[in-house]
Order: structure tokens, then C-alpha cells, then sequence
């Protein structure tokens, strides 16, 4: 029993993943420029490959969150701009 509790206290505490780090990203919303600076910098703390992000990965995000549930991102407008919330 002792090697058990000792293989459990010593697990580091589990990161977020790379969704969930753009999820807040994209929650936040802003201008393109500000999101994919935000989106970098969030996955530096994760032990991805990925570590620079571009438009179509942030859009390709969101369409995949908003399939499987579409009130995911309900709220946020998409366009040229950046990503804003719809009043």
C-alpha cells in the first residue's frame, strides 16, 4: 500500500490542454493580432509540438467546439477583424 500512496503523491499536477488553453483565448476574444499572441503564449506552458498558432487553426477551433455543442461559443462573432461578442 505504501508504494501506491507514494506513486500518487508524486504526480505533478496535471496541466491543461491545448483546447482548453484556446478556449480561454477565444473567450476573450480581441483583434487577430492580440489573439494569436495570447494563443502562443498560452501553449508555451504546455509541452506541445504546436508553438505558433495562425487564423485558420483559431477558426478550425471554434467550428470543432461549436459541432459538438453549438452554444459552445455562443455569443462571439468571427470576422476579418478578430473575434468579438454580438450584443
Amino acid at each position: 500500500m505504501k508504494n501506491a500512496e507514494t506513486k500518487t503523491a508524486e504526480k505533478s499536477p496535471k496541466l491543461p490542454t491545448r483546447a482548453s488553453a484556446l478556449d480561454t483565448v477565444v473567450l476573450n476574444g480581441g483583434t487577430w493580432p492580440e489573439i494569436l499572441t495570447a494563443a502562443d503564449a498560452a501553449v508555451t506552458t504546455l509541452k506541445t509540438k504546436v508553438k505558433r498558432h495562425d487564423i485558420a487553426f483559431i477558426k478550425t477551433h471554434i467550428r470543432y467546439r461549436t459541432r459538438q455543442k453549438p452554444s459552445y461559443f455562443a455569443g462571439i462573432k468571427v470576422d476579418e477583424n478578430g473575434i468579438t461578442f454580438k450584443k
